[in-house]
């Protein structure tokens, strides 16, 4: 199977991404696609019990 760009990023750098999405009310279209991945990357972790993004 695939992994996303997103599974190769470190859990400190992911969160931080995850944050800023979260900050950002209004997010330009293409920031939007990238917040979508790094919030189903930290799905994907939580899923297997890490919880880096809550």
């Amino acid at each position: 199977m695939f992994s996303s760009p997103s599974a190769e990023i470190p859990d400190r750098e992911l969160r931080t991404k995850w944050k800023d999405c979260k900050a950002n009310p209004n997010p330009s279209r293409t920031k939007a696609l990238a917040c979508d991945n790094y919030e189903r990357e930290c799905d994907r972790r939580k899923s297997k019990g890490n919880l880096v993004c809550y």
